[in-house]
């Protein structure tokens, strides 16, 4: 499952996300009025867990067959156990340093 960690804006979002079957973490700056975002997310196979803490023009997302979970990171961490867990690391990421994130999330998911 890929589990996303979005800082949504409205003509941009910083994304971090973890594959937990390759344990694979990357980030990325997608763009919205090139498309670039809805392209980066048609690509991945569906669902995909996403948390966010503002949705803005966000529903597409949902129609793509993705899962929305929307709400403060500490509230997400409480709500689905390891996945509200890593969403919450994911949302930190944005102001800490992606190998932090990762060490975590492979703790969590017990890949090393």
């Amino acid at each position: 499952m890929m589990i996303i960690g979005c800082d949504f804006h409205p003509s941009w979002q910083q994304i971090a996300w973890l594959d937990t079957e390759t344990g694979e973490t990357a980030e990325r700056r997608l763009a919205h009025a090139d498309g670039d975002a809805e392209r980066f997310y048609r690509q991945l196979p569906a669902p995909v867990l996403i948390g966010m803490e503002a949705t803005g023009n966000s529903h597409w997302l949902a129609e793509l067959g993705h899962e929305l979970w929307v709400g403060d990171s500490l509230l997400l961490r409480w709500r689905g156990g390891p996945f509200g867990f890593a969403l919450g690391r994911l949302f930190d990421f944005v102001e800490t340093s992606l190998r932090e994130v990762s060490a975590a999330l492979r703790m969590t998911h017990g890949m090393g």
